[in-house]
């Protein structure tokens, strides 16, 4: 019987170098939950500031292209009314797209918190 702490077989050494590869993977894990954490966080934040930024332009985009297209088409020019029209389709195309990616990300971002005032007369 060897009178060591730690009998260093091949065995042996090939468990404590597995067992340090698992912490590594497992501390590389924890890095990787915690930078998309962030990321989500600064998503989320980055949506709520700039919704009326890509809401609004979206909006009258849609808006200003129908009603573009039905002047046109009011004054027969049909190819400057078909154009307008592509532009409201496109524009509320990418509007859906962004509503929809932005519920995936955030189910909670287009409600808007009611505010109650209080008055003294309340």
């Amino acid at each position: 019987m060897r009178d060591k702490l730690f009998d260093w077989t091949p065995g042996f050494a090939a468990q404590i170098i597995g067992a340090v590869a698992w912490c590594i993977r497992a501390a590389l894990f924890a890095v990787a939950v915690a930078v998309v954490g962030a990321f989500y966080v600064l998503t989320v934040l980055f949506l709520r500031l700039l919704r009326p930024f890509i809401m609004w332009p979206l909006t009258l985009g849609m808006i200003g292209g129908v009603l573009v297209g039905i002047y046109f088409a009011s004054n027969g020019m049909w190819h400057d009314a078909m154009r307008a029209g592509f532009v409201a389709v496109i524009t509320a195309m990418i509007f859906a797209v962004y509503a929809v990616l932005v519920q995936m990300i955030d189910p909670e971002h287009f409600d808007d918190p009611v505010v109650i005032v209080r008055r003294w007369y309340d």
